[in-house]
């Protein structure tokens, strides 16, 4: 057994992990993933006429590498010592009998969807994992590594081995979507079980300074700890020097949290260099170097309409322009005023808000999303996603879902209806050939975007991850989201369910409904630091005293 699962071999709470899948876009839950019918998906596209995955990778997760002086995550995950004199006793657990379960380094991985009992990777554990990777590391290297764990989920399933790959991927896709680096990097594994990663912030030009509402943080990862409830600064003996090599009060976060912090909003479009209520066309035009109008005018764009959108509740419009700043095509889904016809005035539309893609440098698509008046907002006031609560699609988490694999045709309904009444529609003939020119045949249309989607399935290969799978990150969103069951609460406080439940009766009353049902995770957000505080009290190294003292106030706040 691997130590870190010796500490408290106790019969635990074995949650299966959900497979979770994203959005409006059609999936058959049957085999995940795998898209069934003639829906129609973010940029419009019907859902069967995907382009397909050139070099389709294992869907395996990143490889494990210990790295530079990676470590183990063994340790002492004794919970000895710790003054807890003018603080509540925690009661133990039970005993510590060992059960089965578990392996050590070099047995085999312990099979998908088998979970062992006892298993726990506290927080003593990871901060002495993430200290001796840093103290192997060069110095010039230290201050640019941050670090993700997912010792919460494998604490909370009580699963190792492959039945964590939903995380890693998530993990793995979710930084290079947030990224302006030139390569698709996956992080690396710094221990056997593949539950804690090293992320170098210059792979993904992380280390340079962003704004988020007004705000200006040294760097992207800064700012999510800002954002981040979950993002807590510990002190120890492992601690102190990963702070101080890395130069950061939190040199680790839960990687759900972090998805849950940066996915979405503001913090989102900040890594991608977009800001949250500029206007679309001034991105588009001055950050991409695009110029519709004239790609409209000498029939370069590329275009195709559909009244058939499954995930939009109006007619649309799908338009693509060559950048100039960047690599690739700028794709636009043009929601249209229900007031007009796509085929009536089919050059000139006035529409309801869009959605857009563009590539970033490593291959990986963003995503914005525009209201009626052509503001970049956070979601859509028209376009569907049914996993959220108000059913409205948010970027980047309900585009990602739905372009799994890659853009997704449009089958055009509008150049042969407009041609056919071109009379009728007052066209003259220099607007019946630019007709002609950017509203492509269903073949043409199919195929510039799967050539577009080349890119993206590239640096998917590059990362061992595959487009035939469901999204990864919309999977862990809505897994981290959901309500909170007393194993997945023990997780995020690096116990035990059985731990935990011993000592519900010394934590915030709110909590307390653990013991016998869920919690929503916005309540159990604004309890957790004060809660760790009292949890850790045992632990080596323990959340900064002057975080504990400000969570305590925070929490005695009416």
């Amino acid at each position: 057994m691997h130590d870190c699962m010796k500490k408290a071999a106790l019969r635990r709470w074995a949650l299966p992990l959900v497979g979770l899948l994203g959005t409006g876009c059609s999936i058959d839950e049957r085999s995940p993933g795998v898209q069934t019918d003639t829906g129609v998906g973010m940029l419009g596209g019907t859902t069967d006429q995907m382009p397909s995955a050139a070099g389709n990778a294992s869907p395996a997760g990143p490889p494990s590498s210990a790295g530079a002086g990676g470590a183990d995550a063994t340790g002492n995950m004794s919970r000895g010592g710790g003054d807890s004199s003018n603080t509540p006793s925690l009661a133990a657990a039970g005993s510590a009998a060992a059960t089965p379960g578990g392996q050590s380094p070099g047995e085999p991985a312990t099979p998908a969807g088998v979970c062992a009992d006892g298993q726990l990777i506290d927080f003593d554990t990871v901060y002495e994992a993430v200290a001796a990777d840093l103290g192997a590391a060069a110095s010039a290297d230290a201050p640019f590594f941050r670090y993700l764990t997912l010792s919460n989920r494998f604490d909370s399933t009580g699963c190792s081995g492959t039945a964590l790959d939903v995380d890693r991927r998530a993990l793995t896709k979710l930084v290079n979507m947030l990224s302006l680096g030139s390569t698709a990097t996956a992080p690396v594994a710094i221990d056997t079980e593949r539950t804690m990663y090293r992320l170098d912030e210059r792979n993904y030009q992380w280390n340079r300074s962003i704004t988020v509402n007004g705000q200006t943080f040294a760097d992207l990862w800064e700012a999510a700890v800002a954002a981040n409830p979950f993002a807590v600064e510990f002190s120890g003996s492992s601690a102190d020097p990963a702070k101080a090599a890395a130069g950061t009060t939190v040199p680790v976060m839960l990687a759900d949290s972090f998805l849950d912090t940066v996915a979405t909003g503001d913090l989102y479009y900040a890594s991608i260099g977009v800001t949250r209520g500029d206007a679309i066309d001034t991105f588009i035009s001055t950050g991409l170097g695009v110029d519709a109008a004239g790609n409209l005018a000498n029939g370069t764009q590329v275009r195709a309409g559909t009244t058939k959108s499954s995930v939009q509740r109006q007619d649309v419009v799908v338009q693509g322009d060559a950048v100039r700043v960047g690599q690739g095509r700028l794709w636009q889904a043009f929601n249209i005023d229900p007031a007009q016809s796509i085929f009536e005035t089919p050059l000139g539309l006035e529409t309801g808000g869009r959605e857009a893609i563009f590539t970033l440098p490593n291959g990986m698509m963003a995503f914005l999303i525009a209201d009626a008046t052509g503001a970049i907002a956070i979601d859509s006031e028209v376009l569907l996603d049914t996993q959220q609560a108000n059913l409205r699609a948010i970027a980047s988490i309900s585009c990602s879902s739905c372009h799994s694999r890659g853009l997704i045709p449009v089958v055009d309904e509008v150049s042969s209806v407009s041609l056919a009444n071109a009379e009728t529609l007052g066209l003259n003939d220099d607007q019946v050939q630019r007709l002609q020119d950017v509203y492509r045949t269903p073949a043409e249309f199919a195929q510039v975007m799967a050539t577009d989607s080349l890119s993206y399935q590239t640096a998917l290969g590059q990362l061992q991850l595959s487009t035939m799978d469901a999204d990864p990150v919309a999977a862990a969103f809505v897994q981290f989201d959901k309500d909170l069951a007393l194993s997945d609460a023990a997780g995020d406080f690096g116990m035990t369910p059985m731990e935990l439940s011993a000592n519900l009766n010394v934590l915030e009353p709110t909590l307390a409904v653990l013991g016998t049902s869920v919690l929503d995770r916005d309540d159990f957000a604004r309890f957790y630091v004060d809660s760790l505080c009292i949890l850790s009290l045992a632990l080596d190294n323990q959340p900064a005293a002057a975080q504990c003292d400000a969570a305590a106030r925070a929490a005695a706040a009416p």
